[in-house]
């Protein structure tokens, strides 16, 4: 995101009061690198050893296996971490493992005054997605 798009959200949002923040969900997906590889290596030996069995170690060209995970956080508490497994995250499977197992019964807990706020990532702002909030009435930050 943009430098100018931060400063200016902070500045639309700097005087929401407190009541109001306590209803909101922060929520966001991350990719983690299980086997990182940034090129270089290390490896500890001995003098003449350098091409020994033990002194070799494969690595993987294209990055490795990574896993996503998916989270929300408010200021009362927080979802479980979510693993996304098999694949990528699409606009379907955000809104059948991520909006109706984890964000539907949140926003049930908070009550009417609950607020979504994600990031703009492609799969939530999907029709599906637009189509399944609208349907709940759930609100959220733009």
């Amino acid at each position: 995101m943009p430098q100018e798009v931060k400063v200016g959200f902070s500045q639309d949002h700097h005087n929401i009061p407190l009541a109001r923040l306590r209803s909101v969900l922060f929520t966001d997906e991350s990719k983690f690198c299980v086997a990182f590889n940034d090129g270089r290596r290390r490896v500890w030996r001995q003098k003449n050893e350098r091409f020994k069995d033990c002194c070799i170690q494969e690595h993987d060209r294209f990055g490795g296996p990574s896993v996503l995970v998916w989270a929300g956080f408010s200021y009362v508490g927080s979802t479980d971490l979510y693993v996304i497994q098999n694949g990528s995250l699409t606009g379907v499977r955000y809104r059948d493992e991520i909006l109706d197992a984890f964000v539907r019964p949140y926003a049930g807990a908070v009550g009417q005054a609950f607020v979504l706020m994600g990031d703009n990532a492609r799969p939530h702002r999907a029709r599906v997605v637009n189509a399944y909030i609208e349907r709940e009435e759930i609100e959220r930050i733009d």
